[in-house]
């Protein structure tokens, strides 16, 4: 009645992994501090179907939790050495708590409140807005008690724990009951941070959150460092965060065209059906000044691609990934090859400005001839495609439901689109979406309410014979809303409404 709220992808590791010594008498034991203690074993069988015989298989579990082992980072079982998982939401049965509480609360500081008691969320933000003018951003989550400083300390023998911590899993020394997680007063499951202390704010403003950490929910506001597990700050964000931000303080200045200042559902469904590209609004002037300058480029087996039409199809992109956009596909293919290649902006990030950095690209050689191989090799993946290079977007990308070929606006998440469509090509199909914009809603309050716009973008039902296979998908086609029901009266009134009686 009070709260709007919902979730999005955390940036905290919910485990870390012990590196074990094992005992040299047994390999089925490990030493901590100093003693030998022995691995539980269970065995499991299971029937396969098309095999005559069941499958087998023993796990071994320490004090920590199970043995894995992951031969392409090098976490092997040795005589000498093996590696125990150990994970926060283990028998993590809270998560029923921490939603009732959510469904309970009266404004975003009881949900804070109750999050941070449950300890129950298993990997998510929680972004919530009240009806009196309060928003949250909570990354409180199931998350190990790991300090940056028990990372180094306890950093392995074998060297692991700095080599796994670039990919952001951390090794510690199992050897060393020290070593364990610490143990936090009043949470829920001993070696949990508490929730207290987990990275949470209240503003009247605003908060955002898409899938980067917690470090710049308000760009003016960043929040303070916290333990490596539980996120990084001071580092460059994803274009989709860069771009959500961008669009809120333009809408906040009221710079970015519409009436007013403020933040209403239609100016929501501005801001996120505009379609921006932003990788495009940082680069592609500088990637057309340089394919005029040098139309041609040269690949493998000296292969000469002639890039004169599609440096002009470029030229003239409206940098949208609209239905009706023409470019969208030839630059979403020249970016997935180009934005990974090194000392590609001119611009570099600055923490500073970590909204506005890095930006410009670096075409002076040999940059320049890598950009130019990157927008070749765009413009042969679509010719082989059969994709003209000069299809619109809406001809491109499409959902397909049944004989449907529904066209789809959105584009790639990492391109910075905040309508994100993450895509696959199908040969004689087109680029079609799996994943990205799904449950959207908008979501203000009346005197009796929650007022809510919402959209299920691959709809509800997924059997082709129900008027509800792609009806929603239909709709967001067409940039329209669904206006949910909330009130029992509006519920009983909807159309094709069955009542069903659960009784115990």
């Amino acid at each position: 009645h009070d709260v709007a709220w919902t979730h999005t992808v955390s940036t905290d590791r919910h485990f870390t992994v012990f590196e074990l010594s094992l005992d040299p008498k047994d390999p089925t034991a490990y030493l901590l501090d100093g003693k030998s203690v022995a691995m539980t074993q269970k065995s499991v069988s299971v029937e396969v179907m098309g095999e005559a015989q069941p499958r087998n298989h023993t796990f071994f579990s320490t004090s920590y939790g199970p043995i894995v082992v992951m031969p392409r980072v090098g976490v092997n079982w040795t005589t000498k050495t093996a590696y125990a998982l150990k994970d926060a939401n283990r028998n993590n049965v809270r998560s029923g708590d921490a939603w009732l509480n959510i469904a309970r609360a009266r404004n975003v500081a009881e949900m804070r409140d109750g999050i941070a008691k449950s300890l129950g969320i298993p990997w998510v933000n929680t972004i919530a807005a009240d009806r009196y003018g309060d928003v949250l951003y909570a990354d409180i989550t199931a998350t190990p008690n790991v300090s940056a400083e028990k990372l180094k300390t306890c950093a392995p023998a074998s060297g692991l724990g700095p080599l796994a911590a670039t990919a952001r899993i951390y090794v510690l020394d199992g050897s060393k009951s020290s070593c364990d997680w610490d143990v936090a007063e009043g949470t829920p499951t001993p070696g949990l941070m508490a929730g207290s202390a987990m990275p949470a704010q209240i503003r009247t403003d605003y908060v955002a959150n898409s899938n980067d950490s917690y470090w710049l929910a308000n760009a003016s506001a960043p929040m303070a460092a916290q333990p490596p597990i539980v996120g990084p700050v001071l580092t460059a964000q994803n274009l989709r965060t860069r771009s959500g931000l961008m669009e809120i303080a333009a809408r906040l200045d009221g710079t970015d065209g519409l009436a007013g200042k403020s933040v209403d559902p239609a100016a929501v469904e501005v801001m996120l059906y505009r379609n921006k590209n932003l990788a495009a609004d940082l680069v592609l002037g500088d990637l057309v000044a340089l394919c005029t300058s040098k139309p041609n480029a040269t690949l493998a087996l000296g292969k000469v691609v002639d890039l004169t039409r599609a440096c002009a199809i470029l030229a003239k992109w409206d940098h949208r990934m609209n239905v009706e956009s023409v470019g969208a596909a030839l630059f979403s293919e020249f970016w997935d090859n180009a934005e990974d290649l090194p000392g590609l902006w001119t611009t570099a990030f600055d923490p500073a400005d970590p909204v506005h950095t890095p930006r410009g690209l670096k075409t002076d050689d040999p940059n320049g001839g890598k950009l130019l191989v990157a927008l070749a090799q765009a413009v042969e993946a679509l010719e082989q495609a059969k994709i003209a290079l000069d299809a619109p977007w809406g001809q491109v990308q499409v959902a397909v439901a049944g004989d449907q070929r529904i066209p789809v606006h959105g584009g790639n998440g990492g391109q910075g689109v905040l309508n994100a469509q993450q895509a696959v090509l199908r040969p004689g199909v087109g680029y079609v979406p799996v994943h990205g914009s799904s449950y959207i809603q908008v979501v203000t309050f009346d005197s009796a309410g929650p007022v809510t716009d919402a959209i299920l973008t691959y709809s509800q039902s997924t059997d082709p014979s129900s008027p509800h296979y792609a009806d929603q998908t239909v709709l967001h086609a067409q940039k329209r809303w669904v206006r949910l029901p909330f009130h029992r009266a509006d519920i009983v009134a909807g159309a094709g409404v069955t009542k069903v009686v659960l009784e115990e």
